[in-house]
């Protein structure tokens, strides 16, 4: 024991010694910096000094604070009389060490000090930053970049805090007076440290599974990490704007050094530019690997060049925050500290460096110029991907799986870049240039609008590129991960907190890892908190965006409406014949209508966000329909299929709201007092709107049993143990219909023709549903499983013989007259107020074809009422299908011979199962009888009383008790 503290004795006085020396040496230097002339000299000492100094003040804290661990972990009370003095010993000793390195702590402040003081002084005093910012990094970094392997989701800061923090605030002085050069070869490692602030905190995975932009949230909670985070955001922001403005990124500038560089006099400088240029080549390509071969780093670079695109200046006076901002985004985007190269200025924040509108047009003109695709940067994507001579051509999937495979050569820059996070770096690009072009400064979206237009142009028909990991279907060489770019660009449009609310609500329905992988698919950082600490979810909602402003909301719906159109296998992610495998469907529909309920307010009728939101709602029924018919050939998909159906309703209430007031004949008021680019938004959001109508009705989702579409998308649920199938479980309802009709009747004539388009659509979903619930009756009865026999449906297989009306149950009866109640009963009365003459052409002509192709089926002898009335109709279109219908449209002298033989189709054999007595007192009747709205033939024009008496004599001829 004795020993072993002499020797302990012997190792702290030798510490205490080097600590002296370390402090004379310290003072030397400390009084010969003093000494140093400002300029040339001054800036020398500074590059060998500075990071010296910066490191030393770390480990010293290092030491000091394992020396007092040391000192606690002693032992207190000695075993006998002689090591009592050893023990006295030794803590003095640890005092005089303790206070050696509290002198030397004040000596290091002192001289930083002095140097932040001369530094601030002397603007033309370089700082050497890529030695400062290699104190921050991780050892593991370095090593890692000696063999060329990227795991930076693996490195933890180890920097002690003295050294991170005044690093951080030399670096911001000396970033501000850097050169693009210099700018460009800090950024590789600004953002490897940035990714190891976001993984601080981050826990092990424990069963559960993290997406690969998933981060901690220590650097909100923890007041130090958030400053160190906001700083180094900040000095990645003003790198990437000192970059974008080297002028031998000018293609005018390179030419004209080109053209002179024969020039002796201006040899010189033409050899500077081109070494510059030379060296930013490389720390280009390394800055653009750390984005593309890491997802937190590329994640939390597209965070802030989200941030600064979205930002729009605010009163001091206001505490609102700009649209498409979270409220952490925008507190370290202001409070970050100015760079002091504004001529004449005195900012020091960067809000007031960007207060004006024309500072703010340079700067989102210049991260334009870093992302789009066109141009030299594309920081998010990899050399090949925006190779101009390429751009035409379109590659095949061999040529792209070889390119892919390529990437992996362990000598190559981009070895570790997997095709996935290529995609991802596509979709960034896409997604920074669509929010740009909703911007409120013309320069601006015009600028981001051609960009984006080339992109599209010169990308558009490329073959996606396949992955090692089967999926192929979310990378496009065009758009890269087309669901992430849809799901990030909606979640913009709804704002964080709904798309948190959504995604939270599919979670529970999909077990899945892959699946849940794809609802949390995003092109920005995803956060990791305790849900059960409140803590956690209020810094969760400070980092959740507001929803954007209405034109960039506009122009991000257009353009996920566009990707819907153009390609028919988005929702595709893997084998169809997974129930999970509609994920994206889900999410992407989901998205949809939150962003259509959150749009479509009081007052926001004729906005272009709603027109656009409509517009994506059409698009997504028809790519969700087309899913959807596919699953109803498949097995084992039920799950699949309801949650497909749940979605298509959702829409059918959506369109049906936006139908309603035009159906009531209050739609055009809005319309009157409007501007005609307003009026015209309002046309088109029908316009989709009866695209929605139009798509549902002519799918299988007509066919559903909860028959939400004739209900206005109202779904209906059943017992299981109900002894009704298919349709007959289902209470049918002609709301749609009776929608419909009075669009047709109400509407503006440009949009009429939709109108009754969406109603002839209707009209072949009803006439679809008869005709199977016929079949499924006929073979029931028959016993029979495959029958190709057109079935006639009578008022025995009626679906609607049940229906409710005004919320009561028509019994059934036992005479056959009374059965014929339901849907009958229901259309008769909106047919013959269709078939008014005040109505319009067009709703006239819609009555006579539900008549014939519909009502005669179920109700024969009013719809031949209603055919009779009709046949003496001003319009000859109208006139003549009715007359058909009845079988009078020849002319008089070429009249069929009236035997039973020539009554062989199904209409006239329908016609023929009504008898003479029947007509008579149905279309003739007494005038007792008479029924408020169907006139009777002594009321009928004399057209139609001429039709009328054919088509009654007809059936009194081919009746056989008349011969």
């Amino acid at each position: 024991m004795a020993e072993k503290q002499t020797d302990t004795s012997t190792t702290l006085k030798t510490t205490l010694t080097d600590l002296q020396s370390e402090l004379s040496t310290l003072n030397r230097v400390s009084h010969r910096l003093a000494l140093t002339d400002a300029g040339p000299a001054l800036e020398k000492v500074l590059n060998l000094l500075l990071p010296r100094l910066l490191s030393r003040i770390g480990k010293n804290d290092d030491a000091k604070t394992s020396n007092r661990s040391n000192k606690r972990k002693a032992p207190s009370s000695p075993l006998t009389l002689s090591s009592s003095a050893s023990v006295s010993e030794l803590s003095a000793l640890h005092d005089q060490i303790n206070a050696m390195h509290e002198s030397i702590h004040k000596k290091l402040i002192e001289m930083l000090t002095h140097t932040m003081k001369r530094v601030r002084e002397d603007r033309n005093c370089q700082l050497p930053c890529v030695a400062i910012l290699e104190l921050l990094l991780p050892e593991e970094h370095r090593q890692q970049q000696q063999s060329e392997t990227v795991e930076p989701n693996g490195l933890v800061v180890t920097a002690n805090p003295f050294t991170i923090n005044l690093s951080l605030a030399f670096l911001t002085l000396g970033v501000n007076r850097s050169s693009p050069s210099a700018c460009s070869d800090l950024l590789p490692g600004l953002l490897t440290f940035l990714a190891c602030l976001l993984l601080e905190g981050l826990p092990q995975k424990e069963g559960s599974f993290y997406s690969d932009n998933c981060v901690g949230i220590s650097h909100i909670l923890d007041a130090s990490r958030k400053m160190r985070f906001d700083q180094t955001c900040h000095l990645i922001l003003r790198c990437l704007e000192y970059i974008s403005c080297n002028p031998l990124e000018k293609a005018a500038i390179r030419r004209a050094a080109d053209s002179s560089s024969s020039n002796v006099s201006d040899a010189s400088s033409n050899n500077m530019n081109e070494t510059s240029a030379e060296s930013a080549v490389p720390s280009l390509k390394e800055t653009k690997r750390a984005i593309l071969s890491n997802p937190v780093v590329g994640a939390a670079l597209f965070e802030i060049f989200s941030d600064v695109l979205l930002y729009t200046p605010v009163s001091a006076a206001s505490s609102l925050i700009p649209y498409g901002m979270s409220t952490s985004g925008y507190q370290r985007l202001i409070n970050g500290a100015a760079s002091g190269k504004m001529v004449g200025g005195n900012s020091k924040y960067w809000k007031e460096e960007f207060a004006s509108r024309a500072r703010l047009r340079e700067l989102k003109l210049k991260m334009l110029e870093l992302i789009a695709p066109c141009r030299r940067f594309a920081l998010f994507l990899f050399d090949d991907e925006k190779s101009s001579d390429d751009a035409s051509k379109v590659a095949t999937s061999e040529k792209v799986e070889n390119e892919c495979s390529s990437q992996y050569n362990p000598t190559d820059n981009g070895a570790l870049l997997s095709s996935k996070e290529r995609a991802m770096g596509i979709s960034r690009t896409v997604a920074l240039m669509v929010l740009l072009t909703g911007d409120s400064d013309p320069d601006v979206k015009s600028k981001a609008e051609s960009y984006l237009r080339a992109h599209m142009d010169s990308y558009r028909g490329k073959d996606a590129e396949k992955s090692e990991v089967d999926e192929s279907s979310l990378h496009d060489a065009l758009l890269g991960n087309s669901a992430a770019l849809a799901q990030s660009l909606l979640t913009l449009v709804i704002g964080g907190v709904a798309s948190i609310s959504v995604t939270n609500r599919l979670m529970s329905q999909y077990k899945l890892e892959r699946s849940v992988d794809t609802l949390k698919l995003g092109l920005s950082v995803s956060y990791h908190v305790d849900k059960t600490m409140e803590t956690h979810q209020k810094a969760l909602l400070s980092c959740c965006r507001k929803k954007v402003d209405e034109f960039t909301s506009a122009k991000a719906l257009k353009f996920v409406a566009k990707m819907l159109e153009e390609n028919p296998k988005l929702f595709h992610l893997c084998d169809l014949q997974i129930d999970e495998s509609d994920v994206a469907a889900v999410s992407i529909g989901s998205l949809t209508l939150s962003a259509f309920g959150d749009l479509r307010q009081p007052g926001s009728s004729g906005s272009a966000a709603v027109e656009s939101v409509a517009s994506l709602l059409n698009a997504l029924c028809l790519r969700l329909t087309m899913f959807y018919d596919a699953r109803m050939k498949q097995s084992g998909v039920e799950t699949s299929r309801a949650r497909i159906r749940q979605i298509l309703a959702k829409s059918m209430v959506q369109a049906s709201a936006v139908l309603a007031p035009m159906s009531s004949g209050h739609g055009g008021s809005s319309t009157l007092g409007s501007s005609a680019k307003t009026a015209n938004t309002q046309l088109d959001i029908r316009d989709h709107c009866y695209g929605v109508v139009c798509t549902l009705a002519r799918s299988t989702f007509c066919l559903d049993e909860r028959g939400a579409l004739y209900d206005c998308g109202n779904s209906r649920s059943f017992p299981e143990n109900t002894n009704q199938t298919h349709f007959n479980r289902t209470l049918k309802s002609i709301s749609t219909a009776s929608m419909l009709f009075g669009c047709v009747a109400n509407e503006v004539e440009m949009l009429r023709p939709r109108a009754t388009s969406a109603l002839d659509a209707l009209l072949s979903a009803y006439v679809r549903v008869v005709t199977s619930t016929s079949e499924n009756a006929r073979r029931i009865d028959d016993g029979k499983s495959n029958t190709k026999t057109e079935s006639i449906p009578t008022t025995s297989t009626n679906p609607w013989a049940d229906i409710r009306i005004n919320d009561a149950v028509v019994d059934k009866k036992n005479d056959n007259t009374k059965e014929i109640d339901g849907l009958s009963r229901s259309l008769a009365p909106l047919l013959w107020t269709s078939s008014r003459r005040s109505q319009p052409k067009s709703s006239r002509l819609a009555a006579v074809r539900w008549s014939n192709e519909l009502l005669i089926h179920l109700d024969a002898k009013n719809a031949i009422h209603l055919l009779c009335f009709l046949s003496g109709d001003d319009d000859a279109t109208v006139s003549m299908i009715a007359k058909k219908a009845l079988g009078v449209e020849s002319s008089l002298g070429d009249d069929v011979t009236f035997n039973e033989t020539e009554w062989s189709n199904s209409s006239e054999a329908i016609l023929s199962s009504v008898t003479f007595t029947e007509l008579m007192e149905t279309i003739v009747g007494r005038e007792a009888e008479v029924i408020p709205g169907r006139p009777k033939f002594a009321e009928f024009v004399v057209p139609a009383k001429a039709a009328t008496c054919r088509f009654m004599l007809q059936s009194l001829f081919s009746e056989g008790s008349f011969y």
